[in-house]
């Protein structure tokens, strides 16, 4: 689906571009993806992967505003993940995907779904992809972390 089409579809909005919200929100994803290493240390596997999982959301949100969009509508989430489709691999966004399920799952259908393996799992994920986006961006132009 292209850009055009989100756009249309109500999925994302358009917005100006804002460097400094650019760097904020890497900022955010670097603070939340260290907040979930500590939870990880710590045995709260499942907060890890939350917050793990947020990381990933907020750098997937500051590569939209390099472009000039902000997610919208109900299904912000997934409404990031189409957008990184255009900018991703697709090995990145199945796991972008998976991880955005996985943690849907545990937050509204079965508190304590996300195991050890699984938290670990999405670190390592979160990280790796978040330093691709964190690339694509410094390509672009934009100051971040």
């Amino acid at each position: 689906m292209s850009l055009k089409n989100l756009e249309s579809q109500g999925k994302i909005k358009r917005v100006p571009v804002d460097p400094d919200t650019v760097c904020r929100l890497m900022e955010i994803a670097d603070r939340d993806l260290s907040s979930a290493k500590r939870n990880f240390q710590e045995h709260d596997d499942e907060w890890a992967y939350h917050i793990a999982y947020n990381a990933l959301l907020q750098a997937g949100t500051c590569l939209m505003h390099t472009q000039g969009y902000r997610p919208e509508g109900r299904e912000h989430h997934y409404s990031v993940e189409l957008f990184l489709s255009h900018f991703l691999d697709r090995n990145e966004i199945t796991i972008f995907s998976r991880m955005r399920k996985q943690r849907h799952n545990s937050v509204y259908d079965r508190v304590g779904a996300i195991s050890h393996t699984d938290a670990e799992s999405a670190l390592r994920n979160a990280e790796v992809i978040i330093n691709r986006i964190k690339t694509l961006v410094r390509d672009m132009g934009f100051v971040i972390s």
